[in-house]
């Protein structure tokens, strides 16, 4: 008997993610591979499509839609790229959706990867039931979609709110690529821990070969400047869920993305700094918990779309 299945594809700076998902929200498979951005457009599409196809073909499925979550604002009324030139340079513009309507005859829906994650984790995962729900998806860059009473927030003429890129400490960091300094993504980010690491532990074997993941790995080795990058990841990352809780009393944050598979390193300083930050709202009342889909949160969330729109 066939199934019907939606494609969830997650567009990321580093990564992209393709995976089947059913209508329950249960996810049947998935592939990972380099973005390479530079390699243009139409080279990313064509592995997408191809990962599609394979993941279809390899047992009894139907496919009955796609949904794209992408780092970046988009023009959803048409399905296009918006300002993604930080990420993705040369992409800015791209007709995504109609490209994969045409490759596959099926309806395509994409969102901001945040917002795709928040729809999934409220539709399908650990956000189910709340009111007033944040989700934190941490990687390359931080996105945050928030969902209340059941609905996808949304801006001015339906534009993704760039949480991510609120000011945390001014006298920080680098300037981030959007113009601020200071800015919760310039200072928490899996890629903002790898700048803090090679500009910090020049004398480290390797410095330069050590990206997000590696760096937790040798804090639990016990690697002294290993351990203090992982110190100040999760002190940053604490001042910004801090400042989440203050501004929106929420019933839960979940944390999602690829830097969050070591939350357990993070999680004593995200507290701490919690405690010390948030005197004005009923914080113990928030739930800081890891994504049900954790770093497929996006993936799952993009398939989510098609479920929770007109179309199905």
């Amino acid at each position: 008997m066939s199934i019907d299945v939606i494609a969830g594809v997650d567009i990321g700076g580093t990564n992209i993610s393709v995976g089947l998902i059913t209508k329950t929200g249960e996810l049947l498979g998935h592939n990972e591979f380099p973005t390479e951005p530079a390699q243009g457009f139409e080279s990313a599409v064509n592995k997408i499509a191809s990962h599609i196809t394979e993941l279809i073909q390899s047992d009894d499925y139907v496919l009955f839609g796609i949904g794209i979550g992408c780092t970046g604002r988009h023009n959803r009324a048409d399905g296009s790229l918006g300002n993604v030139e930080a990420f993705l340079p040369g992409w800015q513009s791209k007709n995504i959706t109609s490209t994969f309507r045409d490759k596959f005859n099926v309806p395509v829906t994409l969102e901001n990867d945040a917002d795709a994650a928040v729809i999934g984790e409220h539709t399908w995962g650990i956000g189910k039931g709340t009111s007033r729900f944040l989700l934190v998806t941490v990687g390359t860059g931080i996105g945050v979609g928030l969902s209340i009473d059941g609905q996808l927030y949304r801006g001015i003429e339906g534009a993704h709110p760039e949480i991510g890129h609120h000011i945390v400490d001014s006298s920080e960091g680098t300037v981030c690529w959007c113009g601020s300094q200071g800015c919760w993504e310039g200072l928490a980010s899996s890629g903002a821990m790898t700048d803090w690491w090679i500009n910090n532990c020049s004398d480290a074997q390797d410095v330069k070969s050590m990206n997000a993941h590696e760096i937790c790995r040798a804090a639990k080795m016990g690697n002294k400047c290993a351990i203090e990058a992982v110190n100040r990841q999760g002190f940053y990352l604490g001042v910004g869920i801090s400042n989440l809780m203050t501004l929106f009393a929420p019933d839960m944050i979940a944390l999602g993305g690829g830097l969050m598979r070591s939350l357990d390193l993070f999680m004593d300083n995200i507290q701490k700094s919690i405690e010390i930050n948030c005197t004005l709202v009923p914080h113990h009342n928030t739930k800081v918990l890891p994504a049900r889909f954790g770093t497929e949160a996006v993936l799952v969330g993009a398939a989510s779309t098609l479920v929770t729109s007109d179309i199905c």
